[in-house]
């Protein structure tokens, strides 16, 4: 029962996002508590065009979904994340019981442990993830929401290949200089800069960094 608990909380997350960015963008949100912390006649509101995402690992997983789902958010930062879901589910051990015929097909005994540090739930990924890249992505605007993307060389937990393919997805291109070429991914040099109907996307590779690191 696990695997359907999983998929109703990452939607229950992404309407949570919906609504609260909603909330902060609503013009008669009442802000007088916080009228003592500032000068007198400091406006005291949100403007509900400059709301932006930054997510970490996780955070940039249930970004990257939130992103076809919430077109009031115009600037996403995804670090070190991406649309990996499997990878996150097996993360729990509730969930064992369902992937058991992947750790049979890979000739794991059912004793391995489903943490970050056991790689067949993201080799099992593998054959899922262009479908699943292309099906996260299809309802966000090509001309919508600015994305910055960044990929660390040592990731010891998120595979690069899904991000990779998040990535092209999404249509965004790898920032030049970069220590390594990603062939998946056409380039641009940096900075990059939006302009009439083009959003500013780019993927930032850093060389040196691992996903605890970075």
């Amino acid at each position: 029962q696990s695997a359907p608990r999983y998929r109703a909380n990452l939607w229950q997350y992404a309407i949570e996002w919906c609504q609260l960015r909603r909330f902060v963008a609503n013009p008669d949100l009442d802000l007088s508590i916080a009228a003592d912390q500032y000068a007198p006649g400091t406006d005291l509101s949100f403007d509900g065009t400059r709301i932006g995402w930054l997510g970490t690992s996780f955070g940039a997983f249930t970004g990257a979904a939130l992103l076809s789902v919430e077109s009031g958010i115009q600037a996403w930062f995804l670090n070190a994340g991406n649309g990996d879901g499997l990878q996150w589910q097996g993360q729990s051990p509730a969930n064992h019981s369902q992937i058991e015929l992947v750790l049979k097909l890979f000739g794991m005994g059912r004793e391995v442990p489903l943490t970050r540090f056991t790689p067949f739930v993201n080799i099992a990924f593998g054959a899922l993830e262009p479908g699943f890249a292309a099906s996260s992505t299809e309802d966000v605007d090509p001309a919508g929401p600015d994305i910055l993307m960044t990929e660390v060389e040592y990731d010891e937990f998120v595979p690069n290949r899904s991000t990779e393919l998040l990535a092209a997805a999404l249509g965004i291109k790898q920032v030049l200089p970069a220590a390594r070429p990603i062939p998946l991914l056409g380039t641009v040099a940096s900075p990059v800069i939006a302009s009439a109907g083009r959003p500013a996307r780019g993927l930032v590779y850093m060389g040196s960094a691992s996903h605890s690191s970075n």
